[in-house]
């Protein structure tokens, strides 16, 4: 199945485009009204890891190895700061990030991390009152809107202005306000300049292959 625009995290992408199989048009604000996130690294209260040395040795809950928050931004940070994620943090993949905040809870895994305006999402829907924040990364980009490279350049701009639009028309408001569980708050258009923070995140956290 041939698609022509989709909706991928920031190190998904950057795969795409690096293959030739996207461009990029769009990228998304979040609910803080930033192009960017940070990812928290998050363990118990009551673990008796107060520092990242602590967690040598240990277990580490990430979303996926293609996620950009749950994976890309969190290892690189451990590596840059002397943990050797994969080798001295033994790493789990959980899926979703409800099971993240699970597996720390219940003690499967001594830490977790994810994007922190999600992070934020998710306290507002389950108790996260027993965890606390050991570790806040440097910044990736959110989301992006990206199209089939093969796609004619008016129709590639006819979809660009619908979605930057959105926010100007009352059925548009509705779309984004439904959007904001999953931290979008409205998209503008995409600035490859963004790509250097990737780049950045891949290269310390040795994933450049």
């Amino acid at each position: 199945m041939i698609v022509d625009f989709f909706y991928v995290n920031s190190h998904v992408f950057y795969r795409l485009k690096q293959a030739g199989k996207a461009i990029g048009i769009l990228q998304m604000k979040n609910v803080r009204d930033e192009l960017t996130s940070r990812s928290e690294i998050f363990v118990r209260k009551d673990s008796g890891i107060d520092t990242i040395d602590q967690l040598k040795g240990q277990d580490i809950a990430y979303i996926s190895p293609m996620g950009a928050g749950g994976y890309l931004a969190p290892r690189a940070y451990l590596i840059s700061h002397g943990i050797d994620s994969g080798v001295e943090l033994k790493e789990h993949f959980t899926k979703n990030l409800s099971s993240s905040i699970h597996a720390v809870l219940l003690n499967d895994t001594s830490a977790g991390t994810m994007c922190g305006v999600n992070f934020d999402l998710m306290n507002k829907k389950m108790d996260m009152g027993e965890l606390k924040i050991l570790a806040v990364s440097d910044p990736y980009p959110e989301s992006i809107i990206a199209a089939n490279p093969s796609l004619d350049a008016k129709t590639i701009a006819r979809f660009t202005q619908a979605v930057i639009h959105m926010k100007g028309s009352p059925a548009g408001q509705r779309v984004l306000k439904n959007m904001q569980t999953l931290k979008i708050r409205e998209f503008i258009p995409y600035d490859p300049a963004i790509e250097q923070l990737t780049e950045r995140l891949l290269q310390q956290a040795k994933l450049t292959h």
